[in-house]
């Protein structure tokens, strides 16, 4: 009856309680799943379980429920209790691997890991790959390439460590592993670069071997020049013919520059695939250079054949104006009659011929001698110009001396020559040709006028003689050597000097003797030494407004050089400054933005020290060799002037003390420069003390430019006591404003607040 019927509803009551209360076990089992924002396998399991639980429960109340009478008055409430019993909808695993962390954010971590390890490596290999070009690691290299190693090295191991833990079987982890395999971060090369200059060191040791060698070589072809100058120079005056003496040494120096040519060149070309191909280029442009000389036996034989070309004379012989009597009236017949076709305003007589205004031709030597005429690098003889004169008028004049211009007497210097003046050469107007097959002697002049016009002498200008270029584009070349009191002077224009091989004055200064250069106006260029390495002694430089190049090449004595204004470069870097001889080494080259390459500077006395003034103009004055006003070694006074000057050190190791001492005539050092540039090679130094910034440009700010292979010496003691500097982090100085373009500057002052700006990029300040 009825009590039966109450236990039923009873329990169809407990089993709806129990079903309801699984539903809620569910949505706690989902809550707690989603607390930290991920589902586990774990979770999603439990979650299953209760959804489980829910159904058989569910299942179980419904099944009671439906069994009660309709009659109950309990069952369409029970029913609709149980109707809202359901299951909680079972989420996604997001966490695979039960890390807490989301595993679609994982693998997109991992990914951008894989993705940074990847360009970290392909950064390192691509400055592996650049610094390898030129097979030399320089301990700047190695230190970039392994911070750059050590970063990728770490890339590598976060992506390898981050793909590790993705769970297994997640779409994509195959791949990224694929990819971590793949990175190769190879170790980085040995330091064989211990200069820093681009080369390896056993290659270095090599250039060093094979620079002996091609000096050796250039030395033997020097020496074998000077014999055959000398050679030509001790010739008998009437035949030619050569000292045998003199023969057998230039015999036996030319055989021994062949030799030492022959070694450098079999070294050159045994060590080619080795060496850098502009240093293999240089060597081999070098040796080419050497050429053999040869004493050919002069031809004396008179030429009386006819000339057959208009408006020239040929003389057939050597021109002497000092034959007399019927020898002489014999001569000037002979010369007159070979030339038929000469200009009909022409003169003749044996101490001077003289030409109209047509464009001329006249030669001292042989009809041969014609179609060379203009070939300014064939040097014919043995027919000289003597104690006589050649004078042709305007138009474009060729005058050819297949010997020497010469005089009976001996003349030493200008002041002799003033009293014994030799022979002449004068072209009047017009793009004239000169050219003198031996040397300028005893006095001799040549001048040429205006016009552009062209000088070549095959050996050397000596004995006060005189080159006088008027205005014009003019070019000079000797083939040897000036010596004792001679005097070149061009007008305006841009005129090219080249003298071969120095200024051989061996002896002190004088007015009398020394060698004065004077360009003028214009773009001119100046170059002695241009063959080989030589003494240059007691010279005189001078140029006019224009953008001057000066370069010497030699061992410098007494040397005064002074340009104008204009853009001037002095190119002195492969030269030495030394003291053998008395007198100062004077370089001034005004205003403009002026460019002074310094060579090696040592032991100079107070006498004949070396004395730089750049002028006005944003100048810059470059260091090859070591500068240490400090180490006794009388290097020089140099001076930057007014504006904005550079100090750059060239050459790697290079030091530079900014150092001043001494007063007066003792005074050494470098005053006047705002700026130091070291960034053209590695490890170089720069010393200065509080005191050299304010002496240098009266405390005014000083910056300093390197790269991390540089060191700063703020003491210049060797000690890390910064001299008294304090770094001022927040004073600094980039973009427009910095001497280097992409360069930051950063101050150290003192207490007085003497500053000095030093590129970011040396880490090496002490």
């Amino acid at each position: 009856g009825t009590s039966e019927l109450d236990a039923k509803v009873a329990q169809a009551t407990d089993l709806v309680e129990k079903a309801e209360a699984a539903e809620k076990a569910a949505e706690k089992a989902l809550e707690d799943a989603n607390a930290d924002g991920v589902i586990t396998p774990e979770e999603k399991a439990a979650i299953e379980k209760a959804n489980e639980n829910v159904a058989e429960t569910k299942k179980a109340a419904d099944d009671a429920v439906k069994a009660l009478p309709d009659t109950v008055a309990e069952k369409e409430g029970l029913q609709t209790r149980v109707d809202d019993v359901n299951p909680v909808k079972v989420p996604e695993v997001t966490d695979a691997n039960g890390n807490g962390k989301d595993d679609a954010q994982e693998l997109a971590d991992a990914t951008k890991l894989v993705e940074d390890a990847e360009k970290a490596s392909q950064e390192y290999n691509d400055a592996l790959t650049e610094a390898q070009k030129d097979n030399a690691i320089s301990q700047e290299e190695a230190d970039k390439l392994a911070s750059l190693k050590d970063t990728a090295d770490q890339a590598k191991d976060a992506a390898d460590k981050a793909v590790d833990t993705l769970p297994e079987g997640i779409e994509g982890k195959d791949g990224l592993e694929t990819r971590v395999d793949a990175i190769t971060n190879p170790d980085v090369p040995a330091v064989n670069d211990k200069d820093g200059n681009g080369i390896d060191d056993e290659t270095d040791k090599l250039i060093v071997e094979i620079e002996d060698l091609v000096v050796k070589a250039e030395e033997a072809y020097s020496v074998m020049e000077d014999k055959y100058d000398e050679a030509l120079e001790n010739a008998d005056v009437n035949t030619g013919k050569y000292k045998a003496a003199d023969k057998k040494a230039f015999d036996t120096a030319l055989s021994n520059a062949q030799g030492e040519k022959a070694t450098a060149q079999e070294k050159v070309d045994e060590a080619l695939a080795s060496l850098p191909e502009n240093v293999a280029k240089d060597f081999q442009k070098r040796l080419d250079a050497l050429e053999d000389k040869e004493l050919v036996d002069p031809s004396t034989e008179e030429d009386d054949e006819v000339s057959p070309y208009p408006d020239s004379i040929i003389t057939g012989r050597t021109l002497n104006g000092k034959l007399t009597g019927k020898n002489a009236e014999n001569v000037l017949k002979k010369i007159k009659d070979k030339n038929p076709l000469m200009d009909d305003k022409a003169e003749i007589t044996l101490q001077k011929i003289t030409t109209g205004d047509a464009n001329d031709t006249v030669i001292v030597g042989t009809n041969r001698h014609y179609s060379s005429a203009t070939d300014l690098k064939t040097f014919p003889r043995f027919y000289s110009l003597r104690d006589s004169e050649i004078e042709t008028g305007k138009g474009d004049d060729v005058v050819v001396i297949a010997g020497d211009m010469n005089q009976a007497s001996s003349v030493s210097n200008r002041t002799e020559a003033e009293r014994r003046p030799g022979s002449k050469v004068i072209t009047g107007e017009g793009n004239d040709i000169v050219k003198v097959s031996s040397s300028v002697r005893n006095g001799s002049v040549i001048d040429t006028g205006d016009g552009d016009d062209q000088v070549a002498v095959g050996q050397n200008f000596t004995g006060g003689s005189k080159l006088l270029l008027g205005e014009g584009d003019n070019t000079l070349f000797v083939g040897g050597k000036l010596r004792f009191g001679i005097d070149i002077t061009a007008g305006s224009g841009n005129d090219k000097v080249t003298i071969n091989r120095g200024i051989d004055i061996p002896t002190a200064k004088t007015e009398a003797n020394k060698v004065l250069i004077d360009l003028g106006d214009g773009n001119n260029e100046l170059f002695i030494g241009a063959k080989s390495r030589a003494l240059v002694n007691a010279l005189e430089v001078l140029t006019g407004s224009g953008e001057d190049v000066i370069t010497l090449n030699g061992n410098l004595n007494n040397v005064v050089i002074q340009t104008g204004d204009g853009n001037d470069t002095v190119d002195l870097q492969t030269s030495y400054l030394y003291g053998s001889y008395a007198g100062q080494k004077l370089i001034e080259t005004g205003a403009g933005d002026d460019v002074i390459k310094l060579g090696r500077t040592a032991n100079l006395a107070n006498g004949n020290k070396l004395s730089v003034d750049a002028g006005e103009g944003d100048d810059t004055v470059e260091f090859y060799f070591n500068y240490d006003a400090t180490a006794n070694q009388n290097q020089g006074l140099i001076k930057g002037g007014e504006g904005t000057d550079t100090l750059v050190l060239k050459q790697g190791g290079v030091t530079v003390n900014l150092a001043t001492q001494g007063s007066g005539a003792s005074e050494e050092g470098i005053q006047g420069f705002e700026r130091i540039d070291m960034t053209s090679a590695d490890a170089q130094t720069v010393k200065l003390t509080v005191a050299d910034v304010l002496r240098n440009n009266d405390g005014e700010a000083l910056f300093i430019s390197g790269n991390s292979a540089d060191t700063v010496d703020l003491g210049a003691d060797g000690e890390s006591s910064l001299g008294g500097f304090v770094k001022n982090a927040a004073d600094t100085i980039s973009g427009d404003s910095a001497p280097v373009a992409g360069h930051t500057y950063t101050a150290y002052s003192d207490s007085n607040g003497v500053k000095v700006y030093i590129d970011d990029a040396i880490t090496n300040i002490i």
